[in-house]
């Protein structure tokens, strides 16, 4: 009876089951958005530098507002260069509801 071991866990190589390219590549990776503008961080990559407006989902009810230069965009984050104080915010994408383009 043959086992299934990971390799990050055996000591010694094991060549009792077959190799497949699968066992090559990293078991979690991060989704790959790749010019399809039916993606949030797809759209948002295109308004770079431009002024938003961003509404955040905090909790149940709570709607957080932030204006600020577009600046960059993560597979789960935003970043915005706020007006009144040019820091850097960073934001958590799925919890924007709203985002207008000023």
């Amino acid at each position: 009876m043959n086992v299934l071991k990971f390799k990050s866990f055996d000591d010694v190589e094991d060549q009792s089951y077959p190799r497949t390219d699968i066992n090559k590549h990293p078991i979690w990776s991060s989704p790959q958005f790749t010019d399809n503008s039916n993606y949030l961080q797809e759209y948002l990559k295109s308004m770079i530098g431009r002024l938003v407006k961003v509404d955040f989902l905090i909790g149940n009810d709570n709607l957080v507002c932030k204006e600020g230069i577009l600046k960059e965009i993560g597979t789960d984050y935003i970043v915005l260069e706020l007006l009144q104080s040019n820091d850097l915010l960073v934001g958590d994408l799925y919890s924007i509801r709203f985002v207008q383009i000023i």
